[in-house]
Order: structure tokens, then sequence, then C-alpha cells
């Protein structure tokens, strides 16, 4: 269940009605993450789209044997990451509009190839490592 409780966080976050959100949300997470040394490394957005058809077939079909251990944990550094920035930074975070403004003017440096100036430097990222303990006790 908690699994499905990251996934709708984020979604609340970082979505507006109307989104599509299996292409808005790896996008809306990317502002956040992408900066990331290995964001492309680790396909991310892939893994994004990924946790969330897992999530609409737990939540519309009832396959609750799709949601792995990894899908959990990685779902929690999604959650934790976006919110660690949103919390360090409320003079920018004010509003769930401030977020996707934010998030619209990352996409406009990316698709112009501009050099990044909209994020602050100030962003931070936690990366947990999970030992193979934490696989086999979750």
């Amino acid at each position: 269940m908690c699994f499905i409780w990251n996934i709708i966080a984020i979604e609340l976050l970082l979505t507006t009605s109307g989104d599509k959100i299996v292409d808005t949300l790896p996008t809306r997470v990317e502002t956040f993450l992408e900066w990331l040394n290995n964001w492309e490394q680790a396909n991310y957005k892939k893994r994004i789209r990924e946790i969330y058809k897992i999530r609409n077939n737990f939540s519309h079909n009832g396959k609750r044997d799709l949601v792995q251990i990894s899908d959990l944990l990685f779902s929690d550094i999604l959650v934790l990451n976006v919110l660690l920035n949103i919390v360090k930074h409320p003079k920018i975070f004010g509003s769930k509009e401030d977020l996707i403004k934010f998030s619209k003017k990352i996409e406009a440096e990316h698709l112009l190839g501009l050099k990044p100036k909209i994020r602050p430097k100030t962003f931070r990222a936690l990366l947990p490592l999970f030992s193979d303990e934490d696989y086999q006790t979750i």
C-alpha cells in the first residue's frame, strides 16, 4: 500500500487535471532530479512510466503481485527528493501552481537548449543505498 501512496503523492504534487499523467509525471519529476549524475544512465523517466503503469494495474485491476520491493524503494526515493526540494525552497514553491510553472520553465530551457538557470543551485538529493537485506526484510 505504501507504493500506491507514494505514487499518489507525486501525482497530487506534480500533475493537474487534464494532464496525461504517464507522460507528464516523468517530465515533472525530471525537473527536480535530472541534474543528478545518474538521471540518464539510470533511465529514470522510463522507470517512472513503468511504476505508474504498475500503479494503474494495482489500482484498477487489483494486480498487487506486480509491485516489487524495488518499485516501492524507487518510489520512496522519488517522493523523498521531490518533497526535500519543495520544502527547502518555500519562497519558490508556495503553491502547486508554482510547482507546475517551475517545471514548465525547466522544460522550456531543455527544449531551447539553454544553459540551466531556473533551478536553484541549492537543490539537494538523498540517494539511499539499499542492501540485499533491505530487499529481503521489506
